[in-house]
């Protein structure tokens, strides 16, 4: 069981980390927040170095629709999907039995 929750909170920190990836590019476009500031700028080439070798591929299958890129919508609901599974298939076989309510 501590296996099962392992995973689900490295999907979840994932998770996470895609949001703030995808909120920061949103501000840096738009000048809400200063892109020449280092901490700024950390945070962002630190998410980025995160998420884009995984959205890259889905990128190349999916191209942008009207120039809004959807491949963290793509991953996200990917990321949810597979922690969904991870409850409700791998538990059980650990020996768990409870679905936690936070997945519905």
């Amino acid at each position: 069981m501590p296996f099962v929750w392992l995973l689900s909170t490295l999907l979840d920190l994932y998770f996470w980390v895609i949001l703030v990836g995808v909120i920061m590019s949103w501000l840096l476009m738009y000048n809400a927040i200063n892109g020449q500031n280092q901490g700024v700028r950390a945070v962002y080439n630190f998410c980025t170095s995160l998420t884009e070798p995984v959205l890259r591929p889905i990128r190349q299958v999916i191209r942008p629709i009207n120039g809004i890129d959807v491949s963290p919508v793509i991953l996200i609901l990917l990321i949810k999907f597979t922690d969904y599974c991870l409850w409700y298939y791998l538990l059980p076989l650990f020996g768990g039995y409870h679905v936690p309510s936070r997945l519905f």
